[in-house]
């Protein structure tokens, strides 16, 4: 975990259990990273308007565990509780996800489109591997999604 003072700590953690009450630990935090969502109309990876720290935490209600990044760029921040619906595959120094809410929406505008997959990059620390740790039930795939690089 990123150095936090343990007033910084107790700080970060009082503002995530504003937004949900269950957060009972941080399990890990950076202070950097930044989202892309995979266009398939363009074929690329197009940065989003969410960046900055990152939190891996524990939930004392399911799912146990979750993840938000505290966006510094506007109001809207990401949260992503870690349940059977969110698929993993790391490739470092990214993370790519995805879930079947299809938060950044469906390139087709129907359920039969598969989930967006959605890249993080952390420009400092590597929280991933705590993720990995809090999924460990559920192997990484270790074939890349795609072949356009971020």
């Amino acid at each position: 975990m990123e150095s936090l003072s343990k007033a910084g700590q107790e700080m970060s953690l009082a503002a995530l259990k504003q937004h949900d009450p269950y957060i009972t630990s941080i399990a890990d935090v950076t202070g950097q990273v930044a989202l892309y969502s995979f266009s398939p109309k363009t074929n690329e990876w197009e940065k989003t308007d969410i960046e900055g720290t990152l939190f891996v935490y524990k939930r004392s209600a399911s799912p146990y565990h979750g993840f938000t990044i505290v966006n510094r760029l506007n109001m809207h921040n990401l949260v992503e509780p870690v349940n059977k619906d969110l698929e993993f595959q790391l490739h470092e120094p990214f993370l790519l996800y995805r879930n079947a809410n299809c938060q950044f929406g469906n390139s087709c505008g129907t359920s039969l489109c598969p989930a967006p997959w959605i890249a993080m990059l952390a420009t400092n620390g590597n929280p991933f591997q705590i993720i990995r740790a809090v999924v460990q039930n559920r192997p990484l795939q270790n074939k890349p999604p795609f072949e356009k690089k971020l």
